[in-house]
């Protein structure tokens, strides 16, 4: 199965680096590099390593092709880097975002050096300060319930600074949840985080549609009983054919957003994370009106319209599929092209219903899970964007149990220390 999970970064940081990066040391002049002009010494077609064609930009040096096989170019007039990838101007040619970040804080370390200050300290996590303690609590919480309510590592929360993963986040960190009563998404912090290595997995799915993976004891939100009246909790093991998962709701915030300045190389996940709702609304609309298309318009279903939309700035597309989401719209996305993501964004739509659902074992994995005070929280796994349950049972009551007996946590740096 394709891995549509979007590249693990924090989206924060790394759009604040993005204008700011100096050369470090071991970095060589990339328009040095050989094979990149012709016999005249002028730029001429090439092919990075996924087999995509660059040719020449107005007013741009280049189009030339690092070591890592990816394209860019370099504009005099700004003394910047250009990513045709991301579409965005950097200090340093911008390869991919993995080099790229390393660059970057090899080169923070480098000036805090000279600068007789300490190393940028790595993610802070919180670890128990009674390892033998929380270690007999787990063991306890096994044996009494023998569940894993949890999904697998590359399942992403939803963050005020855009989506992380597990190791980017930490007990006290807002995430977007659902609370049931109100039918909303809402913001709740982390009240414990779990974690438990080569739990039993099943995957759960539609033949055409969503497939996800999670524990059998998972639960997901959903909607039962006469006309799907009643909205509940349900473990994934316990689904039937008579009910409807709930996917999706809409976030009924105020507006936080201030734009006095604006550029497109901003960081548009963040604004669109202090957006009202309507403010929302209109960026989604521009949005599709120039990058997207209409898809099926239901006369079936009042007020039902789906949306394609496609997009290689990879900032940009996410913004666009939150903006959709946070406002109540189901959406999906898939890899189109290699430097391009497509979305298809539907109005009206929901829930699922569980009448053609597959549910299959698949191969055990290590698992996580945040928990929250709504007992829910968003989720996007492989290319799906969906409320679902949090942990509950073996690794709550263990978290419970050990703070009741005296332990407790400390912060300390997921970096590891070098040998």
């Amino acid at each position: 199965m394709q891995n549509n999970t979007p590249k693990l970064i924090n989206w924060k940081s790394f759009m604040e680096k993005m204008g700011g990066m100096k050369k470090t040391a071991q970095a060589e002049d990339p328009k040095k590099e050989m094979g990149q002009f012709d016999s005249q010494g002028n730029p001429k077609l090439v092919i990075d390593s996924k087999g995509q064609e660059f040719r020449p930009r107005s007013g741009l040096e280049g189009p030339f092709v690092g070591k890592s096989g990816m394209a860019y170019y370099y504009d005099p007039k700004q003394g910047e880097y250009y990513c045709p990838y991301h579409d965005m101007y950097t200090k340093t040619p911008m390869h991919d975002v993995e080099k790229y970040a390393f660059n970057y804080e090899s080169s923070m370390e480098k000036e805090a050096a000279k600068k007789g200050s300490k190393k940028p300290r790595g993610k802070q996590k919180a670890k128990p300060t009674n390892p033998s303690l929380w270690s007999r609590a787990k063991s306890m919480a096994k044996s009494k319930f023998d569940v894993y309510p949890c999904v697998p590592l590359d399942s992403l929360a939803i963050t005020k600074t855009g989506p992380q993963i597990y190791e980017n986040l930490k007990i006290g960190d807002e995430i977007l949840s659902y609370n049931i009563e109100k039918d909303e998404l809402e913001w709740n912090s982390i009240l414990n985080m779990h974690y438990f290595e080569n739990a039993p997995m099943v995957q759960i799915g539609k033949a055409t549609g969503f497939q996800v993976k999670c524990t059998p004891n998972h639960k997901w939100v959903v909607r039962r009983g006469e006309n799907y009246q009643n909205t509940e909790l349900i473990e994934t093991k316990d689904l039937n054919k008579h009910m409807q998962l709930v996917v999706c709701a809409s976030l009924e915030n105020s507006s936080e957003l201030v734009m006095e300045k604006w550029a497109k190389k901003d960081s548009w996940i963040e604004k669109i994370l202090s957006m009202s709702k309507n403010e929302r609304e209109i960026f989604l609309a521009s949005a599709i009106i120039y990058d997207g298309h209409d898809k099926v318009v239901s006369t079936k279903i009042l007020n039902r319209h789906s949306f394609g939309f496609s997009q290689k700035n990879e900032d940009h597309f996410y913004a666009t599929i939150l903006a959709a989401y946070l406002n109540g719209y189901h959406v999906t996305f898939a890899d189109k092209y290699p430097d391009m993501q497509s979305a298809t964004i539907i109005r009206n739509k929901k829930t699922h219903n569980t009448q053609n659902l597959i549910i299959k074992n698949v191969e055990s994995e290590d698992v996580w899970c945040p928990e929250t005070a709504n007992g829910t929280w968003v989720m996007i796994q492989n290319g799906f964007l969906t409320i679902t349950g949090n942990s509950a049972y073996a690794n709550g009551w263990a978290a419970r149990w050990y703070k009741q007996h005296g332990g407790g946590w400390r912060t300390t740096s997921s970096k590891k220390k070098k040998k």
